[in-house]
């Protein structure tokens, strides 16, 4: 899970010497062995900030990596936003400005699966492609609309590329 956290962050546009520095930072102030699993982060594509909420009730964002509190008011706009928390990483979007497909760690060993489902999006992948790229038959084949087929078939036609 943690490296797909790595990666989301890189599709964001966080260079891969931001991650590797934030985490090893993270590790040393938390104790974890993966951090960006542990903890409520998120990017506004240069920088990994840590998302927590103060006294009072109010988010505050810090910037992991340099241990710097920013304002939230003013990062909070352009933050990217497709790593849902529950305490600790429940799902990652993919992509984070689409809700169709998510990697969920209690659902299909965290592969991406469709959302409403548990139906991994490789499966119905290969289901498109040996009927002949005939969407509506693989939904009714799975039980599901055919619009989720179509989120599956993106998704694995991006990975793909």
């Amino acid at each position: 899970m943690e490296l797909r956290f790595v990666r989301a962050f890189v599709d964001a546009g966080v260079s891969l010497q931001v991650v590797k520095a934030t985490i090893e930072v993270a590790r040393e102030r938390w104790g974890t062995d993966y951090p960006l699993t542990a903890r409520r982060f998120c990017t506004d594509g240069k920088v990994i900030f840590e998302s927590a909420v103060n006294q009072v009730g109010e988010e505050m964002l810090t910037d992991v990596r340099r241990k710097q509190i920013v304002f939230t008011h003013v990062i909070k706009p352009s933050l990217y936003a497709g790593i849902e928390y529950d305490g600790s990483a429940a799902r990652l979007w993919m992509p984070a400005d689409s809700k169709g497909v998510v990697l969920d760690p209690s659902r299909q060993f965290g592969s991406p699966i469709v959302l409403g489902t548990s139906i991994a999006t490789e499966t119905l992948f290969d289901a498109f492609l040996a009927e002949g790229r005939d969407r509506k038959t693989v939904a009714r084949m799975f039980e599901i609309d055919p619009k989720q087929v179509d989120s599956a078939v993106r998704f694995e036609e991006r990975l793909r590329a």
